[in-house]
């Protein structure tokens, strides 16, 4: 009998010295540790790196304006950047057209860096991450941006995500600064698609016996309140502060992107004389974001 017990004693001393040297267990990492979207998505931007060139272009990216140089003496990874600058009034940096023709809704997430030496102004999207989309029944969601800080900074990330209202057909990335002077340079350019109906009934439209479908109840619960979306009602906003004032994608033309600058141009100066050239008459009839006005 004592010999079993000093058996089994001896057994839990040598696990409990085990587990010490093994060291104490850790809980599990909480989930806000994880990535703010750590699903695989599907790249869409080709050259995002800059690292492909010919005849001095890097590929897939168009001029804007003054257009761009590749720099082969600065990056954020690899060997080669795009680069512009102004010194005075002008525009300059580069775009490129993505042809979807999507069937479905997916979101996107927009990514690049920037790095710039003494840039004029304060941080608006006039030197920015710029989107502009068209939906496959070729309405327009206009002025998606992201601006970078100015000054002289070394490499900064800026960062979007668009959830799409309808599928879309083709969408422009913008690469770009006007209004101001100073030097640029943009590198690791990402535009991924992500996938779609992760989250279902996340917009708390379908409701069964008083309840959201899909959707259980915490502690105390919920109650669904009536009212309109947020996104649609800032988007219906935005259509009514437009109204027939607004600059239509070259109304009949709609010619696209890749067709040349003034059509590009036509899409991306519609954000700004939509609700007048006043920027402080539009953000207070539109709204802060309407058009990108975000930094």
């Amino acid at each position: 009998m004592h010999a079993a017990i000093r058996g089994l004693t001896m057994m839990l001393i040598a696990l409990m010295l085990l587990g010490g040297v093994a060291g104490p267990v850790l809980p599990a990492s909480a989930y806000y540790a994880e990535t703010d979207y750590p699903h695989a998505g599907t790249e869409l931007v080709g050259n995002g790196s800059m690292e492909s060139v010919s005849g001095g272009s890097a590929g897939g990216w168009i001029g804007w304006y003054a257009g761009y140089t590749v720099d082969s003496s600065v990056s954020r990874s690899g060997s080669r950047s795009l680069s512009c600058e102004l010194t005075g009034a002008g525009e300059c940096g580069g775009y490129q057209f993505i042809s979807l023709n999507r069937t479905e809704a997916k979101p996107l997430k927009i990514v690049g860096w920037s790095k710039a030496q003494n840039v004029s102004g304060g941080v608006s999207t006039d030197y920015s991450l710029w989107v502009d989309l068209t939906y496959t029944d070729n309405t327009h969601l206009y002025g998606e941006a992201k601006g970078f800080q100015t000054g002289t900074h070394d490499w900064e990330k800026a960062e979007m995500y668009i959830d799409p209202e309808k599928p879309v057909k083709e969408m422009t990335a913008y690469l770009l600064m006007r209004g101001k002077t100073g030097k640029v340079w943009f590198d690791d350019v990402s535009v991924q698609e992500l996938p779609a109906g992760l989250l279902a009934n996340g917009a708390f439209e379908t409701v069964a016996s008083g309840k959201i479908a899909g959707w259980g109840e915490w502690q105390n619960g919920y109650t669904v309140a009536a009212g309109g979306r947020k996104r649609r009602e800032r988007r219906r906003q935005s259509d009514e502060c437009v109204g027939n004032r607004r600059v239509r994608h070259l109304q009949d033309g709609d010619a696209e992107p890749h067709d040349g600058q003034a059509a590009a141009r036509a899409r991306l100066e519609q954000g700004e004389r939509g609700c007048g050239n006043d920027r402080r008459f539009l953000l207070a009839l539109c709204g802060p974001d309407l058009f990108g006005r975000y930094a």
